[in-house]
């Protein structure tokens, strides 16, 4: 049997990109994702790495995430449809020739957000046994909302349901308020992060019988699932960058690794990777944001790594052009090699 990678890829909880079906969800104009049937995101660690790779779709941005007391939504539905996707592979994965007991969690951004809340999620104790997070954890200000009152009840004034039956059986496209869901947002370090994210949930106190604590508290204990072992700045906007870089990427996945490794009292390996090599497939520094760039330095950004493990978003070409590629094909390589080996054997 054939250990396995469930693959949690995303954009703050408002779009995501799953590999599998080569299909990628990102947000349109009312926010809600619609497929891209361009786009290739290839697990190569399934081609030549001896690992089976699942990917899934789940509820994201208002119907994911929204909580209301008043008309008894409980929210966390995207944390909740993760949860059940883990239970399937466990009952299910053996068919496909996969093995239940060695399943690895990958997530990227805010999938890698996600990832690390089922560390202390109990409805999600023991069905996972490794965990590859990259660029995010639940300690970034984007993955959990603190004070989600006054957007809940901005949201509530623009949709204006009446009662709850009213509410549960409005058309879903209904929930998408013409240029309102990414209105609702919340501004930390230079970033607009979206309202409709994980929030607090008390299995004794909800319907859904689902706990999601607060993460600052959840660190500061070991992981309900017992995995397996194995500066200088010139000017005050640069100042602000670096603040924002640190608030948002380097704090939160620092952070959780030190808690980790002091939580677990060295009972398993906890590594810490920081990949920084520039290159072609690094899709958003040489596509995405290359104007925002005139003149950037050496290293890779946010999301540039996932190049390097899935199908280039300049595929063709590269394969065309093997020569001029030659040194980002030898690093993809590798990190698909890294990333196998772990999935693996940990």
């Amino acid at each position: 049997m054939w250990p396995c990678a469930v693959l949690l890829l995303g954009h703050f909880f408002i779009s995501s990109v799953q590999a599998n079906c080569l299909v990628q969800y990102e947000q349109a104009a009312t926010g809600v994702g619609v497929p891209k049937a361009t786009f290739n995101s290839t697990p190569y660690c399934a081609y030549y790495g001896g690992v089976i790779v699942v990917t899934f779709n789940y509820r994201l941005n208002v119907l994911g995430f929204l909580k209301t007391n008043k008309f008894n939504i409980s929210g966390n539905f995207g944390l909740k449809d993760q949860t059940t996707l883990l239970r399937w592979v466990q009952r299910y994965i053996g068919n496909f020739g996969g093995d239940p007991a060695q399943v690895t969690l990958l997530g990227h951004s805010a999938g890698a957000g996600s990832v690390t809340h089922h560390l202390y999620i109990p409805q999600s104790k023991d069905l996972f046994h490794r965990m590859i997070v990259l660029s995010g954890s639940l300690l970034a200000s984007w993955s959990f909302m603190y004070e989600p009152r006054l957007c809940t009840e901005s949201y509530l004034s623009d949709l204006q349901p009446k009662t709850a039956i009213e509410f549960r059986t409005r058309a879903f496209e209904d929930f998408f308020i013409r240029n309102g869901t990414t209105g609702f947002a919340f501004g930390f370090a230079l970033m607009g992060t979206p309202c409709f994210i994980p929030e607090l949930e008390q299995e004794e106190f909800e319907r859904d019988n689902y706990t999601v604590n607060a993460p600052h508290v959840s660190v500061l204990s070991p992981p309900i699932t017992k995995l397996l072992a194995a500066g200088n700045v010139n000017s005050s906007e640069e100042a602000l960058q670096q603040i924002a870089d640190v608030a948002n990427l380097r704090y939160p996945m620092r952070r959780l690794a030190q808690d980790l490794a002091q939580t677990l009292h060295g009972t398993m390996p906890v590594y810490y990777l920081r990949f920084e090599f520039d290159g072609q497939f690094g899709k958003a520094k040489y596509k995405e944001y290359i104007s925002y760039l005139p003149d950037s330095k050496y290293g890779a950004i946010h999301g540039d790594d996932l190049g390097y493990i899935f199908s280039p978003y300049n595929l063709e070409e590269a394969l065309a052009k093997v020569d001029q590629y030659r040194e980002e094909w030898r690093i993809h390589r590798w990190t698909v090699e890294l990333i196998a080996n772990f999935i693996k054997h940990g």
